[in-house]
């Protein structure tokens, strides 16, 4: 019995991997804080990431920056928010209604992960060359 339960938690700890899909990136970024969710357009099947960007040059009472992206992958299938990597798909969120009126959203289920960070890149621009700060915000999966 042992030996099965090893051979079965082995089997999943091969098929399990941990990807990193690009989703954004923006120059002359000071440092702040970015939050990541999902967008979806159930008629049309459609699945994207919306992020909040709070960047260093805004003021207190300016609110964040906010992004709708495009990722190569992502899709809803089924009630879900998959992201297709390498031929293996995902589920980085469930459709789920919420509120009064049964607003359907997708709810993260915590196998992907929004990462960011601000890395300095060398720019040329055909004439010179120049350091700017990057953003960088990655999607994670387990």
């Amino acid at each position: 019995m042992k030996t099965l339960i090893a051979i079965v938690l082995a089997f999943f700890a091969l098929n399990s991997f941990a990807a990193s899909t690009p989703v954004y990136e923006e120059t002359n970024y000071s440092s702040g804080q970015v939050d990541g969710s999902f967008g979806i357009n159930e008629e049309l099947g459609r699945a994207w990431v919306e992020l909040a960007i709070w960047s260093g040059f805004q003021s207190d009472d300016s609110g964040p920056d906010y992004k709708r992206v495009k990722v190569e992958g992502l899709s809803l299938v089924g009630g879900s928010v998959v992201l297709n990597v390498e031929g293996q798909q995902i589920e980085c969120a469930k459709v789920r209604p919420v509120g009064i009126f049964h607003y359907r959203v997708a709810k993260s289920t915590g196998k992907c992960k929004f990462k960011s960070q601000t890395i300095k890149k060398t720019v040329d621009d055909g004439f010179e060359t120049r350091t700017v700060r990057v953003l960088k915000v990655t999607l994670e999966t387990k």
